[in-house]
């Protein structure tokens, strides 16, 4: 994380210190060192550039549960509440659908719980996954959805 932070940092210091200004293919380009930004920075991405990368920062594996957060909220001032959500919203976003709160997941309709990418299961915080996914909902994943559950997912479940 901290790594993450330092590049991130050192590619700002290189390139006017203004996140508001990137453009999607320096968000695309810069992949996981995105995972290094606060989430005061994550709020200030333009969102047209979120837009137009959105695919991509969907595949991102190393931010931790406060920036996927972060991202979550910039994707709401994109696509509005969670609930208005189609699955191919659901599917765009990846991993930013793990920034979704427990109670905005717990409320997603099954159809939608359906459309989380596996890889956003895999990086969803364990407590969380714990809290939002009752043993319905669990039984209602696909096959890979269901393949994605973490060993510390499962762990914290079996508490």
């Amino acid at each position: 994380k901290q790594q993450l932070e330092a590049a991130f940092t050192a590619f700002l210091s290189q390139n006017g210190n203004d996140v508001s200004v990137l453009t999607e293919r320096e968000l695309i380009g810069l992949g996981n060192f995105l995972c290094g930004m606060t989430t005061s920075q994550v709020s200030r991405i333009n969102l047209g550039a979120f837009s137009e990368s959105v695919r991509r920062i969907g595949l991102l594996t190393d931010c931790d549960n406060a920036r996927l957060g972060a991202l979550r909220s910039l994707a709401g001032k994109l696509y509005g509440g969670p609930n208005s959500w189609g699955q191919d919203t659901i599917l765009e976003l990846g991993v930013v659908a793990a920034g979704l709160s427990s109670s905005e997941l717990s409320g997603l309709h099954e159809d939608r719980l359906r459309a989380i990418t596996p890889l956003a299961i895999s990086v969803m915080d364990p407590n969380k996954f714990k809290s939002a996914f009752s043993v319905w909902r669990i039984g209602r994943l696909g096959p890979s959805q269901a393949m994605a559950v973490t060993d510390k997912q499962l762990k914290v479940l079996s508490r």
